[in-house]
């Protein structure tokens, strides 16, 4: 209805604010929270009434005499660590290095102590658990390990050196044929360890970090690409500097690697590093190396071995990542370029088309190309650069690209858009949240929020979920052309005090039976969706 406070359940102030995510189990709910003296754990009823409060000391041993070793300013990175629980206990680890378990009346169990931590940002990755173990990630500028605690005791169960540096990375379980594994990433490569004994399996590097124009001391050195798994066991994932990758699942085992500069001879447009997510296609991987000798190949996915390179498209890569496509009745590879947006032939990587985008692509073409009819392509960009409708026509011998229209209403820089029933609904830099036709490029609506702010947006059963990074506000629209019509939206009925000027509402929402939490630094809220 978008009245302030419908469908709002409950609002709930947390006494010290915090990055983790709220933990649901049955009719509790935990969160953490701190600051650079203190750290606290709490448990809320599902009805939104704090149940309990632990303060967690800071269990680090005394300086020793003579010592100079500068402790890290943690400030609010203290409660970043998501909680973990069995349903016999909850589980929180902090910054700090602390590392707790109460049971679920609030009673401690046990705490112990990982410090010293070396790492501007402190100790975040999020504690796991696998069978009656707890599993910390312990990475940062010190002695890295893998550790293993008991979850009744704290005791360690076994404990795994690493070289990993600071990384933020949480682990995760994976069941192989060869037995439950234990994966984690850092910027360097993935590892693969046995889940009973922590014996490492498997380790995978993908070089250093990248080193660009210092944007990276912004946006963090990592991998930008999704990994693609395919159901014959083998993985496939990109890193920054171009490396790609095919392992196998089960035990991490490399197959085969590749380079985009040093064997395709690839070229990035901007300095952000290779970020698209590779294309499986049946038996090919279809990569974007950009750069004079092509800037599409396709990769024999088991072997590594080059089937073609696009040789008639030479453009420098972007960071957009391929779609397979029916145009004009031809099968065919479409993506965004540095300069274009093209189609390539999917057995030959013959240049079909080329749609000319000329200097209003620049400093970054992140997207995904939409295709939005049997011979249409939409495509839009930040920085400027606006949208386009293309439409494609002529066979296989050679096709021809014509603009529908071209204008800068959805100027969208990296969230993408929703296509649904011929419209475009997304953010614009522009114009706010926009609903687009795209019969003619005009506007059926344009929704302004906030001084034009940037959002996630996701589709779900006729409805947008728009999410605002600044004011905090999340709006569910009807996806229709009649208007921004809210459906559920809400405001929160108080903002944190503790936002930073550069700061953002950036704690990922959760869903749980039939309700959203929403968490802003300080405050947690509970909002039902099942309501009418």
């Amino acid at each position: 209805s978008g009245k302030e406070k419908e469908n709002l359940l409950w609002k709930s102030p947390v006494k010290m604010g915090g990055h983790s995510a709220p933990v649901v189990w049955g009719d509790k709910v935990f969160v953490t929270g701190g600051d650079k003296d203190n750290s606290e754990l709490y448990c809320y009823g599902t009805d939104g009434k704090l149940l309990w409060t632990q303060e967690v000391k800071w269990g680090k041993p005394p300086k020793k005499e003579g010592e100079e070793a500068e402790e890290p300013e943690l400030k609010d990175y203290v409660a970043a660590n998501t909680p973990a629980t069995d349903g016999k206990r909850v589980y929180a680890a902090f910054g700090t290095g602390d590392v707790v378990a109460y049971d679920l009346a609030g009673k401690k169990v046990w705490a112990i102590s990982l410090w010293p931590i070396n790492s501007q940002y402190g100790f975040c990755s999020s504690p796991i658990l696998y069978k009656d173990k707890l599993i910390i990630q312990l990475d940062h500028s010190g002695d890295c390990a893998l550790i293993a605690l008991d979850t009744a005791t704290g005791k360690t169960a076994w404990k795994t050196k690493r070289s990993a540096g600071d990384s933020f990375q949480s682990p995760i379980i994976a069941e192989t044929k060869a037995g439950a594994q234990i994966i984690t990433a850092t910027a360097g490569g993935n590892n693969g360890y046995d889940a009973e004994t922590g014996k490492e399996l498997w380790r995978v590097s993908i070089g250093g970090e990248y080193e660009d124009n210092g944007s990276d001391k912004n946006w963090g050195g990592g991998p930008r690409a999704n990994p693609t798994v395919t159901a014959d066991g083998h993985v496939y994932f990109l890193g920054i500097r171009g490396d790609v990758y095919c392992l196998k699942a089960d035990d991490g085992k490399l197959v085969w690697t590749k380079n985009y500069t040093k064997d395709f001879g690839g070229k990035l447009m901007s300095g952000w590093g290779f970020s698209e997510s590779p294309l499986v296609d049946g038996d090919l991987i279809i990569c974007t190396p950009g750069g004079a000798k092509g800037t599409i190949i396709a990769l024999d996915r088991k072997t590594g071995a080059t089937k073609w390179q696009s040789a008639e498209l030479k453009d420098d890569a972007a960071y957009s990542s391929i779609v397979r496509a029916k145009l004009a009745g031809v099968e065919q590879y479409v993506t965004l370029t540095g300069k274009a947006v093209a189609g390539v032939a999917v057995d030959t990587g013959k240049l079909l088309w080329r749609y000319d985008c000329g200097d209003k692509y620049k400093v970054a073409v992140i997207p995904t190309a939409v295709i939005a009819g049997p011979d249409l392509v939409y495509a839009t960009a930040g920085y400027g650069a606006g949208c386009d409708l293309i439409k494609i026509s002529g066979d296989a011998s050679g096709q021809k690209a014509e603009k529908v229209f071209a204008n800068k209403d959805v100027v969208n820089h990296h969230g993408g858009v929703i296509f649904k029933d011929g419209f475009i609904y997304g953010h614009s830099d522009t114009k706010g949240w926009v609903c687009q036709d795209l019969k003619d490029g005009s506007l059926k609506w344009e929704w302004k929020r906030g001084g034009f702010e940037k959002g996630a947006v996701t589709y779900a059963d006729g409805a947008l979920f728009c999410y605002g990074e600044n004011s905090g506000d999340l709006v569910v629209l009807e996806a229709t052309t009649e208007g921004p019509k809210q459906i559920g939206s809400l405001k929160l009925p108080e903002r944190t005090k503790l936002l930073r000027k550069s700061g953002k509402a950036w704690s990922h929402p959760v869903i749980a039976n039939g309700k959203l939490y929403l968490r802003d630094q300080d405050l947690l809220y509970c909002f039902d969706l099942s309501s009418k």
